[in-house]
């Protein structure tokens, strides 16, 4: 319950702060959609290399030459 009061009192100051007002998460994202096959390989490709370069997991590559810690 406490992480619950917490989350709430958060939520409310921030939207307070920035002057937003619905859900926090409202209108953070968007999709559209995607017919073209370069389009969408290109996007897959982002999808796949982007955590990479946001330090948010290593390549496969890297995992491979050692360059990772077993977690």
């Amino acid at each position: 319950m406490y992480m619950k009061g917490f989350l709430q009192r958060f939520t409310q100051w921030y939207k307070r702060k920035h002057g937003r007002s619905g859900g926090l998460w409202e209108n953070a994202f968007k999709s559209v959609p995607v017919e073209d096959g370069v389009a969408s390989r290109t996007m897959a490709a982002h999808s796949d290399v982007n955590p990479v370069r946001a330090g948010m997991r290593v390549s496969g590559a890297r995992k491979l030459r050692g360059h990772c810690r077993s977690q």
